[in-house]
């Protein structure tokens, strides 16, 4: 039975339309994926993100909200020049950090300045940044000491904050409970002022008793406010991923700018501890299906998140005609690259792709050195992320080195995890038999994945008419473009645009600041 259009529209509700083109790491086919950045993905993550507190909430019996936000003497800034040239650039410089030394009020903050860079912009944008906001404004008067410099978000304050708020809290209360979080990193509305949101989970009643203590000792470095959770405080922090989409465009465009937002390890987890366990004896019902709760009286349903699946579930073993013998190899190989003497000792897996990325670019070159002639082990890691000898050339360009780090990153992390959730690890030896009835229910995993996929996916386009279908299996950018510009498709987008605009906060103020956009 078709839909009618207006059930036909809500069905699209986190339906990305602007889908990119990518080469998927382990099964090296060309798939489309969403881009991020339209109304459908930020409504779509925002969903997802509020699902997964509200999970952790049913898990824990306390949840305290806490926003910090900068005195303008501490704030993280930069400086802004303007570029004379015909696209109008401009040229952010990093402010030197000796703002903070000798200053008593800034002890405890990173001295981490942002690297200097340009940007394209209009004359107007430029004036109106700069006019609205200076950190020189404050409330009754401009303080010229800190004329033209600019706020921005910095990671590594609230790093240094968590580790003093864990440090006095558990100190204070004598309790040793793990704290999840969730973390976000805003700008406001009027003057694109920094600051944090923290959502603290918990069920200790003495970390309870001594929390507003430990978060105002930790945070002197401006305005704190905490409060334990109301009923809306987890749909707020959620929803504040959105309120970017009204920010300038350097806030919005460039990496060390950007809002974030941050769950902690194992956040949520827990709660897929029994599904976890059946998965290892082959029950992927729950894995497959979702996670039905229940949270102020609703229902909820949520699906387990790679981090989850990631400890039972060996991802490389979605690649298309992967074998238990293929897959083994494969992970002694890792092993073994993992414990030759040039890795150092407590490394992180992320520094240690690194150089070995530029390792198997500079052997590449040589003959003496060649990876695929003279190491066994590291020709059959990159065979199986798609680097063989007759494509090798990729290895010699400056530009992919990158792409190699993130593959060989993304392959020895999930192999790492993977053999943490079975006790184990790559740098150091395992039990064989065991780990192959692992890599068969792998295997298993992703066929019955795969089924599941193909059910949904018809159930999915069984009430869709026969000319939406067309634009949906075996999707091209020229299909996607086509479907936008028909009426359905406009109807589609403008739904998606509202259901973000309804969930951003302030959308009063936020409408003044459309202005950074079209710009």
């Amino acid at each position: 039975m078709v839909q009618d259009t207006s059930s036909l529209v809500k069905s699209f509700s986190c339906t990305c339309l602007h889908k990119i083109e990518i080469i998927n790491p382990f099964t090296r086919e060309k798939i489309f994926v969403p881009c991020g950045k339209c109304p459908a993905c930020l409504y779509s993550k925002s969903v997802r993100h509020e699902l997964r507190c509200q999970l952790q909430s049913v898990l824990s019996k306390y949840c305290y909200f806490v926003t910090l936000s900068y005195d303008v003497h501490c704030c993280p800034t930069y400086i802004l020049k303007s570029i004379r040239t015909a696209s109008g650039r401009l040229r952010v410089i990093g402010r030197d950090s000796g703002h903070r030394d000798g200053n008593s009020r800034c002890s405890g903050l990173s001295r981490h300045h942002c690297d200097d860079f340009t940007f394209g912009c209009t004359p107007e944008y430029y004036r109106r940044y700069t006019r609205q906001a200076d950190q020189g404004i404050r409330r009754r008067f401009y303080d010229r000491r800190f004329a033209n410099t600019y706020g921005y978000l910095n990671h590594e304050d609230l790093s240094l904050f968590m580790k003093r708020f864990r440090k006095i809290l558990y100190s204070k209360s004598q309790c040793y409970e793990q704290i999840h979080s969730y973390i976000v990193g805003e700008y406001g509305i009027d003057h694109f002022r920094p600051h944090f949101h923290l959502l603290l989970f918990f069920s200790s009643d003495k970390i309870a008793e001594n929390i507003g203590y430990a978060v105002n000792r930790s945070w002197k470095y401006g305005r704190v406010v905490w409060s334990q959770n109301r009923k809306d405080a987890i749909s707020y922090v959620a929803g504040y991923l959105n309120s970017f989409t009204y920010l300038p465009f350097h806030l919005r465009e460039i990496r060390q700018f950007r809002p974030f937002s941050r769950f902690s390890n194992g956040f949520a987890c827990s709660a897929f501890l029994p599904e976890l366990k059946k998965a290892a004896q082959g029950d992927f019902s729950t894995l497959l299906t979702g996670l039905e709760f229940t949270s102020n009286g609703s229902r909820f349903k949520i699906f387990p998140w790679s981090s989850v699946l990631r400890t039972v579930i060996y991802k490389p073993t979605a690649v298309r005609g992967a074998s238990v013998s293929d897959v083994l190899t494969l992970i002694y190989s890792i092993s073994k690259v993992s414990r030759r003497p040039f890795v150092r000792r407590n490394e992180t897996i992320f520094s240690f792709t690194r150089r070995l990325a530029e390792y198997i670019s500079i052997a590449s070159l040589s003959k003496t050195r060649d990876v695929f002639n003279h190491d066994i082990e590291l020709k059959y890691i990159l065979h199986f992320i798609g680097i063989t000898e007759r494509n090798r050339q990729l290895l010699h360009f400056h530009d992919n080195l990158d792409a190699l780090h993130g593959s060989l990153y993304r392959l020895f992390y999930d192999t790492n995890e993977f053999l943490k959730g079975q006790n184990q690890s790559i740098f150091l030896k395992f039990d064989e038999n065991f780990l192959i009835s692992r890599i068969i229910n792998s295997l298993n995993f992703y066929h019955e994945y795969n089924v599941q996929n193909l059910k949904n996916y018809s159930q999915s386009m069984h009430g869709y008419p026969d000319g939406i279908r067309d634009y949906f299996f075996r999707a091209t950018k020229e299909k996607q473009r086509q479907f936008r510009e028909t009426g359905l498709g406009r109807l589609i987008l403008q739904h998606q645009s509202n259901l973000v605009y309804n969930r951003i906060k302030h959308r009063e103020l936020n409408e003044k600041n459309k202005f950074f956009i079209s710009s």
